[in-house]
């Protein structure tokens, strides 16, 4: 069949090389090529009578070829198109066609013949159809004789289905008006029941009754929707209205208390006297601007704002205060309470920074280039301002300030003190210590150091006198809470014991004419609220547990030794014994009285006493010979030693 396209070269070719007609070397392959049919893009299997390649007769011969007869080849071959394309496909109609081609044939013919003349008369009618042609159809312009020879256009088939039967025409004019086709297909129909009209009618009427309510209730619903989003718009569009309103009276007031605290600046700028209360104003506009403008207060920045109109009168302030006047902090306390009305505003924030970078160059200055670290009236008062500043500035910032100016001189100032100045130490430093604090430990040993030389050259073991031992407490007593624990009671062992020691010591026992002054001193070192004791006045140093180690091996002992000798001698009068012996038990404080060993010292006493009234035999006890034996700075250490270790069990 493909050879119809070509001159047949290849067959004539195969021919003379003894190709017969069929494939295979015994010939039992095909005779023909199998054709082929391109199914449309993405339709489906059956779809839309779409005709298979298996359906082509060409197909169908080569599988009975094969011995594979086919559903559609024993069902009967297709109708006339099917017949046109297989002529196509094949280019001619197979000579070799058997009996059942043929009998397939006769039945297609028979039924094209069955059809009724409309039917024929349709399929013979191409008008309609699309023309099969590719591109426009060429337009010829018949004139002349060839008008005359020119065969009649096709007749139109025109099928009127407007009555209940299909009828055919041939031109429009035979279709009749639509009153012919009503009355002939009224006159066909049965004559209406008795009230079969009135019925429809009715129900016509309540139909279309119906169908206007259900329109009227739609267009209702509908109305009220809209009324309802209308009255919302409007709601919104009032609340809009009313913020809008609201937002400008609001921008209004923020401009208007803007422009008085411009008019204020201004009076600042020039120097007015009262500054202050201009400063005050501003501060308060700036509180009820942001307590009732908030949104409009941040859009304006006014906290910026502020702490500029403010600036020059910070700055015209702290230029004017004298740091070492005892008004200074007054002053500053007086610039800061000037804006309390900002309180909790950023800016309070802002002119607490400006008024820290106003003030911490101009103190730095005063501290380094003006201030004698060894003046006790201007270290009460710096130490004032400084308290005051703290409260303004930043940790940091008020820490460098410190670190950088102020620790550094008092350091040199006590390196560089006079020795036998010890007595005027505190003076000038202790006003620092609330201040300072733990950066007066690197201070603290220089100090020490210098105390310990003023109370050497005191010669307190020397001359145990009343204003001495007061100018020692005066000396010492001032530090005590100020250095460390553990760095007190290192100083008060290795410093001032042994030379207390001496002086109890010294003190001398006489029953005839005590005199009790020297003990009176001593017993005013002794720091009252860890004594507890009745008589003691506050402003010592010394620790109970000192004390009496002192007394233990200094005092007592020898006390006991003058109480015996005194009972041994004869006719001694036991009743002033006794009143000697109750004398010093009401003299001593009662932390004295109540320590175990002294108790024991003073058991001892009255026993001899008792002995002494019996007239019987007695004698001091071995321990306190030793005790008498052993007095001396040894022993009072040990004693100390001692007591410190059951303290320590004690508390355990």
């Amino acid at each position: 069949a493909w050879e119809k396209y070509t001159s047949g070269f290849a067959s004539k070719m195969m021919k003379k090389m003894g190709f017969k007609g069929r494939l295979g070397k015994e010939e039992q392959g095909v005779s023909r090529h199998l054709e082929v049919k391109v199914r449309p893009g993405q339709i489906g299997l059956g779809y839309g009578g779409f005709k298979e390649a298996t359906k082509i007769k060409a197909n169908q011969k080569l599988e009975r070829e094969l011995g594979h007869k086919s559903a559609d080849a024993a069902d009967g071959a297709d109708d006339g198109e099917d017949d046109e394309e297989d002529e196509d496909s094949d280019g001619r109609l197979d000579d070799s066609s058997d009996d059942d081609e043929l009998r397939s044939r006769r039945r297609r013919r028979k039924r094209h013949k069955a059809k009724s003349s409309i039917e024929k008369q349709v399929e013979s009618s191409q008008g309609w159809k699309k023309s099969g042609g590719k591109g426009k159809k060429e337009v010829r312009f018949v004139v002349g004789d060839e008008a005359e020879t020119q065969e009649p256009p096709q007749k139109q088939v025109i099928i009127d289905m407007r009555g209940p039967h299909a009828k055919l025409v041939s031109t429009m004019d035979d279709l009749g008006t639509d009153a012919d086709v009503i009355d002939e297909s009224v006159s066909r129909q049965q004559p209406p029941k008795l009230g079969e009209e009135l019925l429809h009618n009715v129900n016509l009427c309540v139909d279309v009754l119906a169908a206007d309510l259900a329109t009227a209730r739609q267009k209702e619903r509908a109305a009220d929707s809209t009324r309802v989003s209308s009255q919302r718009e409007l709601q919104d569009i009032q609340q809009q209205r009313k913020r809008v309103q609201e937002h400008k009276a609001k921008i209004q007031l923020t401009k208007s208390g803007l422009g008085k605290m411009k008019a204020g600046a201004s009076e600042l700028r020039r120097g007015a006297s009262d500054d202050s209360r201009i400063v005050r104003d501003i501060c308060r506009l700036a509180r009820t601007m942001h307590q009732g403008c908030p949104d409009e207060y941040a859009a304006f920045r006014m906290d910026f704002l502020v702490a500029s109109f403010i600036e020059p009168f910070i700055a015209r302030r702290v230029g004017s205060i004298d740091f070492f006047d005892a008004a200074a902090s007054a002053s500053l306390l007086d610039i800061c309470d000037v804006w309390e009305p900002l309180h909790g505003l950023r800016a309070a924030e802002y002119l607490d920074a400006i008024l820290a970078e106003a003030l911490v160059p101009l103190l730095r200055s005063a501290l380094t280039n003006s201030w004698t670290p060894d003046s006790a009236i201007e270290a009460r008062q710096l130490a004032r301002v400084l308290k005051t500043v703290k409260i303004v500035l930043r940790e940091d910032q008020f820490e460098a300030l410190l670190d950088s100016a102020v620790v550094p001189k008092l350091k040199m100032a006590v390196d560089s003190s006079r020795s036998n100045s010890g007595d005027e130490l505190h003076a000038w430093i202790l006003p620092w210590v609330k201040i300072l604090k733990s950066k007066l430990q690197d201070v603290f040993p220089a100090v020490r150091q210098k105390l310990a030389t003023a109370f050497r050259k005191l010669h307190v073991d020397e001359d145990a006198s009343a204003s001495t031992l007061e100018a020692a407490r005066s000396l010492i007593a001032p530090w005590y809470g100020v250095f460390d624990p553990r760095a007190m009671v290192g100083f008060v062992d290795r410093i001032v014991m042994p030379r207390l020691a001496r002086v109890v010591f010294k003190v001398e026992i006489d029953p005839s004419n005590q005199d009790l002054s020297v003990l009176q001193g001593v017993l005013s070192w002794v720091v009252a609220n860890e004594s507890k004791a009745e008589g003691v006045e506050d402003g010592g140093f010394l620790a109970p547990e000192q004390l009496l180690a002192v007394l233990e091996t200094e005092f007592l002992p020898r006390w006991l030794q003058v109480l015996h000798d005194w009972l041994k001698q004869d006719g001694v009068a036991l009743k002033e014994v006794a009143q000697w012996y109750m004398g010093w038990k009401g003299f001593l404080p009662r932390f004295v009285t109540d320590d175990p060993k002294v108790t024991s010292m003073f058991a001892e006493g009255l026993g001899m006493m008792r002995s002494a009234t019996k007239g019987e035999p007695f004698s001091l006890s071995d321990r306190m010979l030793e005790h008498i034996q052993r007095s001396g700075k040894r022993a009072c250490e040990l004693a100390l030693e001692r007591r410190r270790h059951e303290r320590i069990m004690r508390d355990e």
